[in-house]
């Protein structure tokens, strides 16, 4: 009876450690600096989904007028992630849920005096890594009203970035 209990503990053990360095291994293709590429911008009709907009963004003096929150460099270190956008720069920790999305939970100083009211959630990203070189992440989308057109509308961006290489 003690030969099955000990061995049945080891046995889940040896499954945690073997499930921890796969995902250690999902985790350290991140692992590098990215830098900026392109930008996709796809602006859409809510009611009936038409595309109202396309544009394409090659350098990052060009996106000066889209949100500011676009990442113009991320760096990715285990589980700590640094994101450089217009708006200035953000750390926290990066979680994988899965081969095609990750959390991003930006750290907020002071947090030990935020309560449970007022934290700043993740945010969940969409991603696909290409020829280990190449990361396409899908920004969440944003939803209003474009007053221009008088109508409700979906923004998108899909962000590129080329791994920068370790001198």
């Amino acid at each position: 009876m003690n030969k099955w209990m000990f061995l049945m503990a080891l046995l889940s053990v040896v499954s945690g450690l073997v499930a921890g360095q796969q995902t250690d291994l999902k985790v350290d293709k991140f692992s590098g600096e990215w830098e900026f590429s392109k930008v996709e911008m796809k602006l859409y009709a809510q009611d009936d989904g038409r595309l109202l907009e396309d544009k394409v963004f090659t350098t990052t003096e060009s996106t000066k007028n889209i949100n500011g929150l676009v990442p113009f460099s991320i760096k990715f270190s285990r589980h700590q992630c640094i994101i450089s956008h217009r708006n200035g720069i953000e750390g926290g920790e990066f979680r994988l849920i899965n081969d095609k999305e990750f959390t991003f939970s930006p750290d907020v100083q002071g947090k030990e005096n935020l309560n449970s009211t007022n934290r700043i959630p993740a945010i969940t990203y969409r991603y696909r890594i290409e020829d280990r070189n190449w990361l396409a992440i899908d920004m969440p989308a944003a939803f209003y009203k474009d007053n221009i057109r008088g109508v409700a509308v979906r923004l998108l961006y899909t962000c590129y970035y080329q791994l920068k290489p370790v001198k």
